[in-house]
């Protein structure tokens, strides 16, 4: 039976491609707040200058000589060809060419998507690409998987086009003439493999697509084509710089993951979709209903679905499950998975139109066909405004800010110059500082963030590095480390940070709200408070010289400045700075919250409840705000309500300690004894070695303070 056609609404359809094309560029046009892409542009430098490709990590002092394949040498050396002609002699003159490489590419893509998605309608499609874009914005970043997501749909309708064409010509041959589709194929992916390692995905695809793709070719030719194609793609995998190694660098990447050390808890992209602390409550819940989404369509278009789609989407799917990184690769098999409609083929849903009455069928599909794309528009409209305000943003909980420039308080730029200027010294380093580091030719780092370049003793090493404390100080012993540079924003840097700062044996150099350069302290070193003030002056100029309004750059600033004092023990001055930064942006989650703490440790408990409530309705996935919430609640006698809100914190994060700790004490006071227990016991899972609250859990059964 032939598929019910759509009635072609050219105007309707135009104009829906063009704003979901529009929302997505909008979606692009943020800062730079990438770590690794200073790190690509100085790669793709050294490659323009005649160094070569490397093919040991040489930037680190931890790991210099273990073996590193760069895959991604095409993308960074169009990274800083793009950061030359943009003029930028500093990071932030660079950051101005890479972000017209983000549009393009976004762009691009947003105009392959709206042509993939011809034949549907866009009653069909404005709501599946809202939802496509909800979960790929995250990864609009100056990332080389941008390119691999043009790639992905590129490859995969050549493949699709290579089966199903009759063969004029012998199978061999049309895998290698570009005349042909799947001589296309082998040109995209040695083209691919040049850019990023998501082209390991192209043999998968000519194999999934030989087991499930439609095809008119007898089974011999399909299978000779399929098999020539994969090991077609093999071989161009081996044709990179990098030889075989580039081709094994997927297995080497997977087997990081058993090597004795938590990646997934050291790298934040890297953490479980779904296990995302304080940021993306929007995007994880439309990933979710995507999925309900994809099942019902799959459902209800049954024979209709490329099988091969559909399996790229489940294992996409997996792959999101499993790590922030791939959501991404989900949103873009996602589309997929509306597009390429099998015909002839009458579906679930067609049989079940074919039995309601004609009339109730045409009014029902009439009023989709107008109201939904007239939706889409209006959701456009919305989430426009809400970008350029930077609302979307604050309540994603993240840094991302709309328009051009470098995302503030990110990257630590002065220390890096002021590094590079005193000579190549050895630097240990957060992650997030890295990058920076690098660009700036700071000298040798112990640890850049590429995943794949360093063994796990190297990760276990700044994992421990990370933690503070004495080990700390004895790691950067052992690395005879010349100057420590941190980018503070990030909480992980604040255990090291803060024994740094308490340590006399280590100075404060240079500061300011994106980075701390420290080094072993000199008899002719000024005192770390004189320091601070000084950078306090330097901030308080820039606040006074800029315009009154609202600035969300300016509060982010702001807020990483005030946490840095905050450390150090200058609450009152913190307070002044946060107080500054909510008059320049009063939603915003991270400053309200910081200042309701500062609030709650005076005792003003009513001041500090109001604020951290803004906070946690704001940015709708952060359990703090509700923890600190909670405990003031319950010492202001409002027991119940103290509970609600403690259980809304640990449904938010399951992981958070405060939250089970502060919960098992208000249901022990309402006399709830096994609830007590229960959160006690998780509380402990979390932290072990806490020996007062083990102490007041064994003490439950014969407590008499309820």
């Amino acid at each position: 039976m032939q598929r019910r056609a759509f009635p072609t609404l050219p105007i309707v359809w135009w104009l829906t491609a063009l704003s979901l094309v529009l929302l997505g560029t909008a979606l692009a046009w943020h800062s730079t707040g990438d770590l690794d892409a200073p790190l690509h542009d100085r790669l793709g430098r050294d490659i323009l200058s005649g160094a070569g490709i490397p093919t040991t990590n040489h930037f680190s002092f931890s790991a210099p000589d273990h073996p590193w394949a760069n895959h991604e040498w095409g993308f960074q050396i169009a990274l800083a060809t793009a950061g030359k002609i943009a003029g930028g002699h500093d990071l932030g003159g660079r950051a101005a060419g890479w972000q017209w490489i983000r549009l393009l590419l976004t762009a691009t893509l947003m105009a392959l998507i709206a042509r993939h998605l011809r034949r549907t309608s866009p009653a069909l499609m404005g709501p599946a690409v809202l939802m496509a874009l909800a979960m790929l914005w995250t990864r609009l970043t100056m990332r080389p998987e941008l390119v691999s997501f043009l790639l992905l749909i590129l490859v995969l309708e050549r493949v699709e086009a290579a089966l199903r064409q009759q063969g004029t010509s012998p199978w061999w041959r049309e895998l290698v003439d570009p005349r042909h589709a799947a001589g296309q194929v082998l040109l995209l992916t040695l083209a691919w493999y040049q850019c990023h390692g998501f082209a390991a995905l192209a043999p998968l695809i000519w194999l999934l697509a030989g087991l499930l793709g439609r095809t008119s070719r007898t089974r011999g030719a399909r299978w000779r084509m399929v098999l020539g194609g994969a090991g077609l793609a093999l071989v161009a995998g081996a044709m990179t710089p990098a030889g075989v190694a580039g081709l094994l660098l997927p297995i080497r990447a997977l087997g990081q993951f058993g090597s004795g050390v938590d990646l997934q808890h050291t790298i934040s992209e890297l953490v479980p979709l779904l296990e995302t602390r304080g940021s993306l409550a929007l995007t994880l819940l439309v990933f979710q209903a995507s999925l309900i989404w994809g099942l019902a369509w799959t459902v209800f278009n049954w024979g209709g679905v490329s099988r091969l789609r559909l399996v790229l989407w489940i294992v996409a799917a997996v792959a999101a499950w499993q790590g922030q990184r791939n959501l991404g690769f989900y949103a873009v098999t996602f589309i997929l998975l509306h597009g390429d409609p099998v015909i002839n083929v009458e579906t679930p849903w067609q049989r079940l139109a074919g039995k309601l009455p004609r009339r109730l069928f045409a009014v029902g599909a009439g009023t989709a066909r107008y109201s939904l794309p007239a939706l889409t528009w209006i959701l456009v409209v919305t989430w426009m405004f809400s970008l350029s305000s930077d609302v979307f943003y604050l309540r994603e909980g993240v840094a991302r800010r709309w328009g051009g420039g470098l995302t503030p308080a990110i990257y630590p730029a002065e220390q890096a110059r002021l590094l590079a200027d005193a000579g190549p010294l050895r630097v240990a380093n957060t992650v997030d500082a890295a990058s920076t580091l690098l660009a700036a030719g700071a000298g040798p780092v112990s640890i850049d963030g590429r995943t794949e370049a360093y063994p796990a003793a190297a990760w276990n090493a700044y994992a421990d590095l990370k933690r503070g404390g004495p080990s700390s100080l004895q790691r950067l012993e052992q690395w005879r480390a010349e100057a420590v540079c941190l980018a503070h924003r990030n909480l992980a840097s604040h255990p090291l940070l803060q024994t740094l700062l308490t340590d006399p044996q280590w100075a404060l150099v240079d500061v300011d709200p994106a980075g701390a350069l420290l080094r072993p302290r000199a008899p002719d070193d000024p005192a770390d408070i004189e320091v601070l003030t000084r950078a306090g002056a330097d901030l308080a100029r820039e606040v006074a010289a800029t315009p009154a309004g609202r600035d969300v750059r300016l509060a982010d600033r702001l807020a990483a400045w005030a946490s840095l004092l905050v450390l150090a023990g200058q609450e009152i001055a913190a307070e002044e700075v946060l107080l500054a930064a909510k008059e320049r942006c009063p939603d915003h989650p991270t400053v309200l919250h910081n200042l309701g703490n500062l609030l709650l440790a005076r005792g003003e408990l009513r001041g500090s409840l109001s604020l951290f409530e803004q906070a946690a309705r704001i940015n709708r996935r952060a359990a703090p705000p509700l923890v600190n919430a909670g405990n003031c609640l319950f010492q202001l006698g409002r027991i119940e309500e103290a509970e609600a809100a403690l259980k809304q914190a640990v449904r938010r994060d399951p992981d958070n300690f405060e939250g089970w700790a502060n919960l098992a004490e208000v249901r022990r006071q309402r006399g709830d004894r096994d609830g007590a227990g229960r959160a006690y016991s998780r509380a402990l899972e979390l932290r072990p070695g806490d020996s007062r609250l083990r102490q007041r859990s064994r003490s439950l059964g014969s407590s008499t303070d309820q």
